[in-house]
This record gives structure tokens, sequence and C-alpha cells, in this order.
């Protein structure tokens, strides 16, 4: 015990100096120095092969586990300066780490798109003798080239040719003819044999080293195959528990949303998805909570005392989340109109940033603790959301594209006002907004203050004429796609000679006004990060659930429910027969302009003339 307490002690240590030596971009002690800039997918590939993870077991109390030791070796290597470094098992390992990563619906977009590159970003630049494999599921009809030709176009190209043939070496590709286990049971026998061999292999060539065999179960299904699958998963691709045996196992299993289409499919989902794994390995997936500016907002808000104090309805007006493509649904329109913009975007990632801003500080960072005061600051938003506060919207022509009914009523565009009822935020508005075929592609979080009580902008004693105006509310802005970037919009002293400081005559006014202008304060991620390489956001998320079984990132059971609970009424209100259309709004415009209206009406104040200069 004393020996294990003092290599973790050590390990903390050397993991401590090695993340300063790269702060300051020196050698790290006992690691070959990095050729040129030390970018963060380095530092994201260093930190889960040479740290010592910190897991929360809440049932036993807080327990450090030494996790992932790799030694970093210098191997030639044909990759450009600044990319990630190759990585070899040592001899000595501590602990061995064996993942194999399951992918249902493997020949789909998301899939082939996010899923896949992001799992290459994590392994692909590892050398540590077959410890990840990868095995794609799906019902096309396929040979394993085949998939993995479908593959590369999506994998890194600023990576030479060995590196991609290595990692694709490791990707299976096996064809499910139906996955419904009555249906036959044939692929998932192939499954589990692969899973069998691969990890009889990593034991058998692991000498003295401690194991740990992971499985990880990816779901890029449609929710209505989910529980033939998910119980497949468990009858015949969960190996049994055996107490006698020192390896270590876990299985974990990641589902896509849509969590449900409502409140009652999503809990009939859960109980099928419970009844074959504990809510503890279950990793309802929400990609938005892995971008780097969403998951930076508890850093902001808890981290800073700047904010702390003036983020509540004291000194904030309002709130807006904004979420803009410029795109159309293109070949999405089977889905897009069975589903539509407030399930697709504003029900599960915009509702997600708004209980990040609107949380209370948690106890600690602990997935329960973090999520625990995201659900109260959901159930604080008063249900239901009254017709009064939305505003639906559908570009001209949607109604044409492939797969769309002649007719639909499905709104591509949608502007929701959420009110709070907690003591911080009542009486401020949460203002969603989300939209395709828009004028502009981004998505950005801003919060409102109110203006000073009085105002120096207005001479008084009153002048005669025209009285300047503000230029704008003072507002924190932060920018999550693209451009990533914080800064704060404040008022200041427009520059040179006020045209108010004389009077026509040329003699000094006793009083006068000062003519102001909007600037920033600006932490711009492109200018003060240059050559960072920010990871994606499922690249976040699958080192969080792989590596740590961190759920903190991922969505809980009972916030589905709840936010299902907040927009059913609404989303039931406006799909009964005889319900208003969506009103319709040009492409490339901003969407209808009752949604400007609507803002308005909550206080939100457009800055004229003001634009961030990226």
């Amino acid at each position: 015990m004393i020996g294990g307490w003092s290599r973790l002690i050590a390990g903390e240590e050397r993991f401590n100096a090695a993340q300063e030596a790269a702060e300051a971009n020196q050698p790290i002690a006992g690691l070959p120095p990095a050729p040129g800039r030390l970018t963060v997918a380095e530092a994201v590939v260093r930190r889960h092969v040479t740290r010592v993870s910190r897991r929360c077991v809440c049932q036993c109390g807080l327990r450090l586990r030494q996790r992932h030791t790799r030694r970093w070796t210098s191997q030639e290597s044909d990759e450009p300066q600044g990319k990630i470094h190759k990585v070899s098992m040592a001899e000595d390992l501590d602990d061995v780490l064996c993942v194999s990563v399951v992918l249902f619906g493997a020949s789909g977009d998301l899939a082939i798109k996010k899923t896949v590159p992001a799992l290459f970003r994590l392994f692909g630049s590892s050398d540590a003798s077959g410890l990840f494999k990868l095995l794609g599921a799906a019902r096309s009809d396929m040979s394993t080239d085949e998939w993995r030709r479908s593959l590369r176009p999506f994998l890194p190209r600023d990576v030479n040719a060995t590196t991609l043939d290595a990692f694709l070496s490791r990707c299976t590709y096996i064809r499910l003819p139906v996955y419904d286990v009555d249906g036959g049971t044939e692929g998932y026998a192939l499954l589990g044999g692969v899973l069998d061999e691969h990890e009889h292999t990593v034991v058998a060539r692991s000498g003295d080293a401690s194991i740990t065999l992971g499985r990880l179960f990816y779901m890029a299904l449609p929710p209505n195959v989910y529980g033939d699958v998910v119980t497949a998963c468990r009858q015949l691709l969960t190996p049994p528990k055996d107490a006698s045996s020192s390896v270590e196992r876990w299985e974990r299993l990641i589902l896509e949303k849509p969590f449900g289409h409502d409140e009652r499919s999503a809990v009939a989902l859960d109980a099928i998805v419970g009844n074959h794994f504990p809510e503890r390995s279950i990793y309802r997936i929400d990609h938005f909570l892995g971008k780097e500016l969403v998951s930076n907002l508890l850093a902001l808000r808890f981290a800073n005392a700047l904010w702390e104090p003036v983020l509540n309805a004291a000194h904030v007006e309002c709130v807006l989340i904004t979420m803009k493509e410029d795109i159309d649904v293109a070949s999405r329109g089977g889905f897009f109109d069975s589903t539509g913009i407030v399930r697709d975007v504003i029900q599960n990632h915009l509702l997600q940033v708004a209980c990040l801003v609107a949380m209370e500080r948690p106890v600690s960072l602990c997935a329960d603790d973090v999520r625990d005061e995201k659900l109260k600051a959901l159930r604080a938003f008063l249900p239901p959301v009254r017709p009064a506060d939305i505003v639906l919207g559908q570009y001209a022509g949607y109604q044409s594209t492939q797969g769309v009914n002649p007719g639909s009523k499905t709104p591509t565009f949608a502007a929701v006002v959420l009110r709070s009822c907690s003591p911080r935020w009542e009486g401020v508005p949460f203002i969603l907004r989300a939209g395709k075929a828009l004028n502009e592609r981004k998505t950005e979080i801003r919060i409102q203050f109110k203006p000073p009580p009085g105002t120096l902008l207005s001479s008084w004693p009153p002048l005669a004429g025209p009285q300047p105006t503000p230029a704008g509310r003072d507002e924190l802005v932060i920018r999550v796609q693209p451009n990533e970037a914080i800064y704060m919009k404040q008022t200041v002293k427009a520059p040179g000679l006020s045209s108010h400081s004389m009077t026509p005559s040329g003699q000094p006014k006793s009083c006068h006004a000062i003519a102001t202008t909007l600037a920033e304060l600006d932490l711009n991620y492109s200018t003060r990060y240059g050559g960072t390489l920010l990871p994606d956001a499922y690249e976040t998320l699958l080192a969080d659930c792989i590596f740590h079984g961190d759920s903190s990132n991922f969505v809980r059971s009972d916030f589905v429910r709840q936010a299902w609970r907040l927009f059913d009424p609404m989303l039931a209100a406006s799909e009964v027969p005889g319900a208003p259309s969506p009103i319709p709004y040009a492409r490339g415009s901003r969407g209808p302009e009752e949604s400007d209206a609507l803002v308005a009406a909550e206080g939100y104040v457009r800055s004229q003339g003001y634009v961030w200069r990226k």
C-alpha cells in the first residue's frame, strides 16, 4: 500500500512538472523534446498517457488510481512539426488499458465523419502494440476493406500514410443483417469472437502488468433500434464476471441524441437501456458539451471573482443563446422533417448551454455534483413555455427538399424565451434561437447587462439640439464557433474631439456630454493561442468516457425527462391539426422579423454600427 501510494504521488509530481514545462514550452524531464510548438492535441495525448487520473467513486469516497502510464520514445516520423507524437508501450507498465470500441451504425455519416476521426486523434498516433481495436457494425453490405476506404477521406491529411494505415489496420467491419437478436445472432457472434480474440492476445502479451479491458458500445443509430442492440450488447457481447480473475473490466454505453421524441418515449427508452446497463455506465452524448468554449463556462464563471457577483438578475438584462447555420437541411430532409429545429437543437444543445450559464456553483467537479446543479437550473425554468414566448419559422423552399412532406409545418427556425424562478435569475429572460439557411454560421452566448443607473451621456442641464445616445449595452460574449473567443463589449469615450464640448460660438460649456462608442476586452483564441490545435468536441468527450469514466459532460436521464417536460406542451400545440404554419423567411436572412421583435420585447438592445474584429 505504501509503495503504491508513493508511486502515485511521484506520478502526480511528474505530471505537474511536465505540465509546467509544457506551458513554458520547455523540454519535459524524462521525455524527448517536442518538435516545434506544443499543440493542444499534443497536450491532450500527453495528458492521457502520462498523467495520474483522479476518479470520483461516489459510493466509496474519493479514490486515486494510477492510470494509463506510458513512456515516450524517440521515433523517426515523417509527420510535420507540431503534430501529435507517437507513443510506445513500455515493458514495465503498471497498468495496461486495452480498449475495444464497437461502433453500431458504422456506415452512417455520423460514424464516418465524426466518431472515427475523433478516435483516430486519440489513438491513431499510438504504437501501443495493438491495445486499441475498432469494430464497425451496421446493416450495410460491405467488406472491411470497403469500410476502411470510406473512412480514409475523413481522417487527418497532415499525417503520414504509415500512421493512417496502422490505424485502419485496427478497424474491422462486421455486417449485422438485423439488429434484433430474434432475427439471428450470427453477426453478434462474429463481433464477440473478434473481441475475445483481441483481448486474449493483449492479456497473453502483458506479462505481469495490471490489465484493464474496456468495451465501449457506441450507438450511432436511430433510437428506435436502441433496445434491440443494447439487449444484444448485454447478452452476447458482455463477458461474465469472474471474481477469481485479476483482470479488471468495464463496459460503457454511449447513446447519441435524440433521447426519445418526447417525455413518454424517453422514459420508455430509459427503461429498456436501464434494464441492461446501470446509469453510471450510460453516457448520453451531446457534442455541444465537448466544445472548448462551452466546457470553459464553469471556469469562466467560478474561477474569476469578477463575474460571479454580477451574473444575476440585479445586473443582467437578458441572456441570448444563438446557433445560426447558413446551410439548409440538405440530405437530412427525411430525418429533419420528423424532428424539427426544436428537437434537433434547442431542446438539447442550447438548453444544456443555458443551464451551464444559469446553474449555481457545484460543491465539486464530480459528475453527479455538476449534473445536480444543472438539473436544478433546468427545473427552475418554468414549464410550460407560453405561446407568446415562441416564434417558429420555415425557410423558403424547404417543402421541396427530398424527403420532406409537401405542406410540411416543421419549423427550421425557432426563438424560445425561458423564464427562471431561481433567486439568482428571476425576471431575466433566457432567449434560445436556432435556425437553418440563415445569413451566417455562428454559435454564441450573449449576456447583456443592464444600463447603469443614471447617465453621464446626456448633459445637465439639458442642452438644445440633439443629444448623444449610448452606443449600446455592455455585453459578455462567448463565441463558441467559429473563431472561438470571449470578449466583453463595453462603452468607452469615442476617440478625438467631442462635438458637444463647445458651444456654436466656440465658448466652453460648463456642462457637456461625452460621445461614446463600443469597444471590447478581447480574448481571441486564434490570436492568444496562435498555432494551438483545439480538440474536437467528440475527441474531448470520448477521452472523458474512455480514459476517465467521467460523465460530467454527458446527459443524465433525469435531465432528459425534465427537458422534455419543458418543451412537450409547446411541441404538441404546434403539431396538432389546424396549428398555425411557421412564418416563412428568405434564405440568407436573419430569420423571421418577428424573432427580432420578440428579442427586443424582452429587453435586448442590438448594438448599432458595432462590428467585432475577428
